[in-house]
Parts: structure tokens; sequence; C-alpha cells
């Protein structure tokens, strides 16, 4: 049976310093089940911005140093291997709409990407997604995909299912914009789940990947 593993990636931010120090990771356990639990790994650098803007190694550099040291592994195709399997779809979410600098920098993506190849992962089976195609298109992750042979899809044009909701212990709070599955519809229960996006494969099956814009 398929796996498929969902990475997110928000941002990459660092402070500006003058101070040259190696990448520090900061695993941080979130929520999540208490059989599948969520991490969020933060690296550290401190020299990766001198100028604002940092480069495509200096991510590089720190997401290999954040995979190694979360897995213990001596080589970055061993830490993405004891976390995929060459079987597994990957979808990796990126936060497109802000632009490519300052939502998820092209360069943090392709890092995770080039790991991921190396663990012998096949370049159809890696998913940069997000709500919006235009937004991935204007971010640059359509020229990321083509370099790297990648599929890039958009939740919204994929649709949601509606028998996989979160019914979270408390309503959600806010309301329906347009592009919400709910918006327009009447009723008590409206606008109270979260759905879950269907990104969807031209081959023989699907994957259904947690879009948390689906519904707010």
């Amino acid at each position: 049976m398929t796996e498929r593993l969902l990475i997110w990636i928000i941002c990459l931010c660092q402070p500006l310093s003058a101070i040259a120090e190696p990448p520090v990771l900061d695993p941080t356990l979130v929520s999540g089940s208490a059989e599948h639990p969520a991490h969020v790994l933060i690296v550290h650098d401190p020299d990766a911005t001198p100028r604002i803007y940092s480069t495509a190694g200096d991510h590089q550099r720190m997401v290999d140093c954040g995979i190694t040291n979360f897995t213990g592994k001596a080589t970055v195709a061993l830490a993405w291997s004891s976390l995929v399997s060459t079987n597994d779809t990957v979808g990796i979410k990126v936060f497109a709409a802000p632009g490519r600098n300052s939502g998820t920098r092209p360069s943090v993506a392709a890092a995770v990407v080039q790991g991921l190849l190396e663990a012998k992962l096949s370049p159809r089976q890696i998913i940069i997604w997000d709500r919006q195609m235009l937004d991935l298109r204007l971010a640059g992750f359509f020229e990321l995909a083509e370099g790297f042979g990648i599929r890039v899809m958009s939740s919204e044009a994929a649709g949601h299912d509606e028998n996989v909701p979160y019914d979270p212990p408390a309503p959600l709070l806010g309301q329906l914009a347009w592009g919400d599955l709910e918006f327009g519809r009447k009723g008590e229960a409206i606008g109270r789940r979260s759905y879950v996006s269907e990104i969807a494969d031209e081959g023989d099956h699907q994957d259904h990947q947690c879009d948390s814009n689906a519904q707010t």
C-alpha cells in the first residue's frame, strides 16, 4: 500500500546577524495524534541572511542539517529514506500567496525536493501544492517543478472530499470566504468543519492532502 507524507513549509525567516555560527536544530513536538504526532523542525543560522536575502546554498545546508539531526542519520539520503519509501507520494505544502520572498521561498522547497530525490523517490511522486494555481505560478514554483520534473497542484482545482471532514472539539471561528467548500450554503452546521483536499493523481491512485485553507 502506498503511503503519503505531507510536508509543510511556511517560510524561512532569519534574523540579521554578523556572527558566524553553524545551523542549530530545535525540534518541537506540536499537536498531532498520539499514534502519529506532528513535528516542527526549526533550523536557525544567524549568518544565513547578512543582507536580508539568503541563498539557495544556505537553504540546502539548513534543510540538510535539520533532517539529519532529527533522524540521527549520517547522510541526507539515509535521513529521508528513514521517513519515506520509494513507493510514497509526498506532498510539499507551501505558502505561495505572498510571493517568492515573503512566502515560502522556492529554494527552500527545492532543498526538500533534492533530499527526497537523493532518497531515490521518483520525481513524479513529489507534489508541490497550495490553494491557488496562480499563486504557485507567480511565486516561481512552476519553474522549480520543471527543473526537477516534479508536479505542481492546486487544492482549489482538485476540490475537497466532503466525506472526510475534520470535526474539531470546538467549532471553528471566522467567516466563510469565496473558495471555501461551504461558502454560500445555509444551515446550523455550515462553517463548523474543515475539509480534506483531493490532490488527484493522473495515475491509478488519489492523494488526500490536508488543506488548512479548505475552510476557515
